[in-house]
């Protein structure tokens, strides 16, 4: 082991959050970063592995405590009374028996939700459900809105195993398209204001569309429209037009 390996790399220290696949092995290299990686603070290190790692992901340090040491002679013992395998020795004085230590990761600002538009989709969501009490959210759906655009290939969230309507929902309408149109126009009335509301149902906010919940279908394949087809206004194109329009969209985008 040198002090060239990263710390994420080495198995000392807590684990990535976001690549544990690679944290428990020792000086298992992580894709995130150079052999000869020689960086002097932990801090900027971190910041490296997020920036070459998880580039969709945003670095920050916090004020609680990050690195703690124990200059015992035996490794802390934890509430069990057992080791607290969490701490690994302290190898940064080059010499065994220099102590014990080990990172904090229980400050949720430390590792930052994903970038992109995510804190703007959510403010615009909870503006307009404050104009349509209806659907309002909750804090634990706003919160839930960050974890639910996770990078692919990143471990899934807890919450997407548990609430895929809200993620998908999410990930298409936020991710998929650009943030100035977050979710396109409404498919019955083609309104162009829709929102997330209660349950990951993506709503239109018009009153007099005729189907509000068609976008939420759409986007859960659940789309079908008996019957001839009819103007949504009094011009413009078809409710299935509509559709049609949004599925293209869809395909050219992902390239199929």
């Amino acid at each position: 082991m040198t002090d060239q390996t990263p710390w994420c790399c080495t198995g000392r220290v807590s684990e990535c959050p976001l690549c544990p696949q690679y944290g428990t092995s020792l000086l298992y290299p992580c894709p995130g970063h150079p052999v000869n990686d020689n960086t002097q603070t932990v801090v900027d290190t971190a910041r490296l592995h997020a920036e070459r790692r998880h580039p969709g992901y945003e670095y920050a340090t916090t004020t609680g405590p990050r690195k703690q040491w124990d200059d015992a002679d035996v490794p802390p013992y934890g509430d069990n009374g057992e080791p607290d395998t969490t701490w690994q020795p302290n190898l940064d004085a080059g010499h065994p028996g220099a102590g014990w230590e080990r990172f904090d990761y229980t400050e949720e600002a430390y590792w930052r939700r994903p970038k992109r538009a995510a804190a703007a989709a959510v403010a615009e969501a909870t503006e307009a459900t404050h104009r349509h009490p209806r659907h309002s959210l909750s804090v634990q759906q706003e919160d839930a809105l960050w974890d639910a655009v996770a990078i692919p290939g990143t471990e899934t969230p807890t919450f997407m195993k548990q609430h895929d309507r809200v993620c998908r929902a999410v990930a298409v309408l936020l991710l998929e398209r650009p943030y100035q149109t977050v979710a396109g126009r409404c498919p019955a009335c083609r309104w162009e204001s829709l929102f997330v509301g209660n349950g990951g149902h993506v709503t239109c906010a018009r009153d007099e569309c005729p189907n509000p919940c068609a976008a939420d279908q759409m986007l859960h394949g659940e789309l079908q429209i008996p019957g001839p087809a009819k103007p949504a206004s009094g011009s413009g194109p078809t409710v299935p037009e509509a559709a049609q329009d949004d599925r293209r969209w869809d395909l050219e985008r992902h390239g199929e």
